[in-house]
């Protein structure tokens, strides 16, 4: 999900819109079941649309909905599914939170789930490291995928010949092959080590968008690349451990538990700024005065609790205006402003 698709999808007003949000399940023996359900769903909403609007216009979604449901992939479902139709768009969504059945047709989407989406959908990078091998991945939500280019995937190669020990004396036999080996551990770490510094060089050309970073190594390697990377600040997560030999789906699932925990931490301290911010006077709580302010693109940042609802006030154009300002929205998870209402304002002036 990006913020193009959710802004095209909340623009969308004034004809039929249907969305549609089905649970769906990630294990094998589960899912099975997921085709059938689906399908019930389907053919509730077509039930509703038959009831909601003219036949023209309903041979016309229906179609529109068929086509969409038979680009489904019942074998890589996610937590949960949404498909949305009207006469100008056609967008199939998966979830990796948990969801609830939803049939809504109105004159505009249902946007919650995708609202919320969209918050937890910062891109971000996986790197893999091991002594053999170093990966990366370009990553969103769940989903990775492997950069492939001149410097990933890389593998390593110690190619020093190291002088091999002289012959020892009667009295100390072993003493020569244990320091041939000592040094020999030693050199190899030496090497290991400018090696990785050469990693977190290529690191930096790749992922110069100041993205957050997620490492995978054994201990050892890990604690090797933490002395040498320059990227630390960058750093979301450590996992320990040798991880080259899983799919991109497991190493996906993975590092998204990082990442909506990393999202968490961001979000406690948006909110730690608005209240700084409410003794600046460029915090606002009054949804009255935050349309208004919208309006003339005096938003910088609008935070939002996930499923904030105001019948008095149009949500969706507030949305908007904010983004035709270019403003912020950061959609948060359920009770993040704790006390506060659930949508609040940090103001430019």
């Amino acid at each position: 999900m990006n913020t193009d698709i959710f802004q095209q999808l909340l623009r969308t007003r004034g004809e039929t819109c249907i969305s549609i949000i089905v649970p769906t399940h990630e294990v094998s023996r589960e899912r099975r079941n997921d085709k059938i359900e689906i399908k019930n769903v389907v053919h509730k909403a077509k039930e509703k649309l038959a009831l909601y609007t003219h036949t023209a216009e309903y041979t016309a979604l229906w179609e529109k909905i068929d086509a969409l449901t038979a680009q489904i992939d019942y074998l890589h479902n996610d937590k949960g599914l949404g498909l949305y139709v009207s006469a100008t768009q056609s967008v199939k969504v998966l979830f990796p939170f948990e969801v609830e059945e939803k049939i809504v047709i109105d004159d505009e989407f249902a946007w919650s789930e995708l609202a919320y989406l969209l918050g937890l959908s910062q891109p971000y990078h996986l790197l893999l490291l091991s002594e053999k091998k170093v990966s990366l991945f370009s990553g969103q939500l769940n989903r990775l995928a492997e950069v492939h280019n001149a410097d990933f995937p890389d593998v390593y190669e110690d190619t020093h010949e190291y002088a091999k020990p002289g012959r020892a004396s009667s009295y100390a036999p072993q003493a020569n092959v244990k320091g041939f080996e000592k040094d020999k551990s030693i050199m190899e770490e030496i090497r290991l080590h400018d090696y990785f510094k050469v990693i977190d060089k290529h690191l930096h050309q790749e992922s110069s968008d100041n993205s957050p970073i997620i490492v995978a190594a054994p201990v050892e390697e890990l604690g090797m690349f933490d002395q040498v990377t320059q990227h630390k600040d960058r750093i979301i997560a450590r996992i320990h451990g040798n991880y080259t030999h899983k799919s991109e789906g497991e190493l996906g699932d993975l590092c998204y538990p990082c990442m909506v925990d990393h999202l968490a931490q961001m979000n406690q301290k948006r909110v730690a700024d608005f209240k700084e911010a409410i003794g600046f006077g460029k915090g606002m709580q009054d949804i009255r005065e935050i349309v208004k302010a919208a309006r003339v693109g005096r938003i910088r940042t609008l935070l939002m609790e996930q499923n904030y609802h105001n019948r008095d006030y149009d949500i969706n154009e507030l949305l908007c205006d904010v983004y035709d300002h270019k403003g912020e929205v950061v959609i948060m998870e359920a009770d993040a402003l704790g006390t506060l209402p659930g949508l609040v304002a940090v103001l430019r002036y």
